[in-house]
């Protein structure tokens, strides 16, 4: 069901996927528990589709349900799942103008990319734009671009 869900997601019927979703999450929780990494992975794209409907209250409950089950499974906090839920509620940040929640956020996602996966990895490349959105609206242009040309760089290396 997840994956119908996710689905759904990637084809904009937002509505459909949150019905999906939210009967998975509630199946999950019952099977499982409700601190399950499986029960946080359906929670964090319920926020991502919360987020794309602008329903920005619900996303943020989802997303905060979710990030303290994948720190706790995963105790370094270095795992790429933990930096998926910290760059939505990122974006969730920065699409509701909470700039400085955003930066710190999306910033200790980089890290753990950085040290989870290859240089030119597209979820680096993701994060450092995201990031330098946020300097943008932040009034740090100068920052923003350095962000800019830094992923264009490794978008470009060999």
């Amino acid at each position: 069901m997840k994956s119908l869900g996710e689905l759904y997601f990637a084809q904009k019927r937002f509505k459909e996927a949150e019905v999906i979703l939210m009967d998975t999450q509630k199946v999950w929780e019952k099977a499982l528990g409700k601190n399950h990494i499986t029960v946080a992975s359906t929670l964090n794209i319920l926020g991502e589709v919360y987020i794309s409907q602008k329903e920005y209250i619900k996303a943020e409950v989802e997303l905060k349900r979710a990030l303290p089950i994948w720190e706790k499974r995963f105790k370094s906090n270095g795992d790429p799942e933990v930096s998926t839920t910290l760059t939505s509620l990122g974006q969730l940040y920065l699409e509701q103008g909470k700039l400085s929640k955003a930066e710190q956020l999306l910033k200790r996602a980089l890290l753990i990319r950085e040290k989870s996966f290859r240089k030119k990895h597209p979820l680096i490349l993701k994060t450092l734009y995201k990031l330098a959105e946020v300097y943008e609206k932040s009034d740090r242009s100068l920052e923003a671009n350095k962000l800019r040309k830094r992923a264009k760089t490794i978008s470009n290396s060999e």
